[in-house]
């Protein structure tokens, strides 16, 4: 009897163990839409990005996680305009956000003196750098120089939540925008530089939701599963037991 018992045990914790894992899936549930991108344009700009909204036949929205990436390429000309010789350093830096129709993120992401500001969504790219030497009254250009970056940020907040959850097929359309700068460092001389910048910019919006008809409350908690188990193996035992006889 205890032989057969223990040919049993096998099966019955492969059950508890396919519900526990059943159970804790159910929680949560995620998928994503990629917004329609904005490509290499030049900046400064302020483009829309509409993007599929939240199903809410699916179930309720938890969070909504944003993916941004932006590029730049730049082409900054510097010229010396003193009686002498200048060297140093320059570069792009430009800030790439989204902001939403409620208003809930911060636009402008920056201020005038390129200061990000708090509650934006921003990335900052800043392009490879070129060094230079002028002599009195030269003048050079760099082409193409380039930069990328990305910036990962989940929103739970009620106000943000419920601008993204519609019917199947609505949109949101949120707000790609753009600001760039030159930065200049140099010795000597006089110099001044100036810049013709393009961005691009992709987002991915993804979704963390409840589904439908399961709620925290309806998932077995540990010591359910467990009086499970207990069940399922007494069970199991009697069965045995009443074939024995």
């Amino acid at each position: 009897m205890i032989t057969r018992s223990r040919r049993y045990l096998p099966w019955i914790a492969g059950g508890i163990l396919t519900l526990a894992a059943s159970a804790a899936n159910a929680q949560i549930v995620s998928y994503s839409r990629d917004a329609t991108p904005i490509p290499y344009t030049s900046t400064d700009f302020r483009l829309p990005m509409p993007v599929e909204k939240f199903d809410s036949s699916l179930g309720d929205l938890l969070s909504v996680t944003i993916d941004l990436s932006a590029g730049l390429t730049s082409d900054i000309f510097v010229t010396n305009n003193s009686a002498s010789i200048s060297e140093g350093e320059v570069n792009t830096r430009l800030f790439a956000w989204i902001a939403d129709p409620a208003g809930v993120l911060t636009d402008p992401a920056v201020d005038d003196l390129y200061h990000v500001q708090p509650g934006s969504f921003v990335a900052s790219v800043v392009s490879s750098p070129a060094s230079y030497m002028l002599s009195p009254g030269d003048s050079i250009i760099y082409s193409g120089l380039s930069g990328s970056n990305a910036i990962s940020l989940e929103f739970s907040d009620p106000a943000f939540l419920t601008q993204f959850v519609g019917n199947a097929g609505d949109q949101i359309v949120l707000t790609g925008a753009t600001k760039t700068g030159t930065h200049l460092e140099q010795t000597g001389g006089n110099t001044f530089a100036s810049q013709q910048t393009s961005a691009a910019m992709n987002a991915r919006v993804t979704y963390h939701y409840q589904e439908v008809g399961v709620t925290p409350q309806s998932i077995p908690e540990p010591g359910t599963l467990g009086l499970l188990a207990l069940g399922l193996m007494s069970g199991g035992g009697m069965a045995l037991r009443r074939r024995t006889h």
